[in-house]
């Protein structure tokens, strides 16, 4: 007789398959020069449909209370990616536009990770939508 898993090792699976991927994504995205987090500032500027961000839309959009959007939003600058201007009404708010260039690298970035995130391919539709619905009852 086979013993039930306990949630300890439960959450322990989680955070062994959560690494892993992690590890992957950013062996996927080495090539580019950028790391997932910079991808996501990079998706979240672009999303903002020919406006510009600022840090506080970005730092809310983020999802990730550990982000540092400043030291992002520099590296992006650093690569040619992305500009900072401040603002005309209010100095103190900087406005963060996309350039082509991080268009182009976010896009092909979020292509190599469609291309190598194969590894959910084996599992069935239902599979992945109870797998999708056992991990958002988690989070609530």
């Amino acid at each position: 007789m086979t013993q039930s898993p306990s949630p300890k090792s439960t959450i322990i699976d989680i955070l062994h398959v959560a690494n892993w991927l992690q590890g992957r994504i950013a062996d996927i995205l080495a090539p580019h020069n950028v790391s997932l987090q910079q991808v996501k500032v990079l998706a979240i500027i672009f999303e903002q449909t020919g406006q510009f961000a600022t840090v506080g839309t970005i730092r809310e959009k983020m999802q990730d209370p550990m982000s540092n959007v400043s030291r992002l939003l520099n590296k992006l600058v650093e690569k040619g990616l992305v500009s900072k201007e401040h603002g005309t009404d209010d100095q103190r708010v900087v406005h963060i536009h996309i350039l082509p260039a991080g268009v182009e690298v976010m896009s092909n970035s979020r292509q190599a990770i469609d291309e190598g995130l194969d590894v959910l391919c084996h599992l069935s539709s239902d599979e992945l939508s109870s797998l999708s619905s056992l991990l958002s009852k988690i989070k609530e």
